[in-house]
């Protein structure tokens, strides 16, 4: 745990693994589960739990505000962490080698299809249920 948030040399790890994690900036806990990184998926937990726990003990709006700003400023420092580092600890927690990039490639292409799939379902359902909106009035 130690070398969590460590600053990592880049230049030890193959290009593929070097390139930024987009996957994990458009849908953050898919990126973490599918990846196994269970420290940033205990971080996400927390951080809505927290949220979610002050909303329904009808903490004071002020509070609550302040408290959100914070929580999201903490999760976006490590979204932003992730997206810098995130297939460089993918590549190190999950033991990949040279001889392993295709299937590191692979399953990095399937963690950004699971992404696509369920924001285009995301965005079909707003849609739907705008129309139903729009049409109930």
């Amino acid at each position: 745990m130690e070398e969590f948030l460590k600053k990592i040399d880049k230049s030890q790890y193959p290009k593929t693994a070097r390139k930024w994690a987009w996957s994990a900036v458009f849908i953050f806990p898919v990126f973490v589960i599918v990846n196994k990184l269970w420290p940033f998926l205990y971080i996400y937990i927390t951080l809505n739990l927290i949220n979610f726990s002050l909303l329904l003990l009808g903490v004071d709006r002020y509070i609550l505000d302040l408290v959100s700003v914070i929580t999201y400023a903490i999760f976006l420092f490590f979204t932003f962490y992730l997206l810098l580092y995130g297939r460089i600890l993918v590549w190190r927690k999950l033991g990949y080698s040279e001889k392993d990039i295709p299937s590191f490639k692979l399953r990095q292409r399937i963690v950004l299809y699971i992404n696509i799939l369920l924001l285009g379902s995301i965005f079909i359902s707003i849609i739907y249920f705008l129309n139903i909106a729009r049409l109930n009035i």
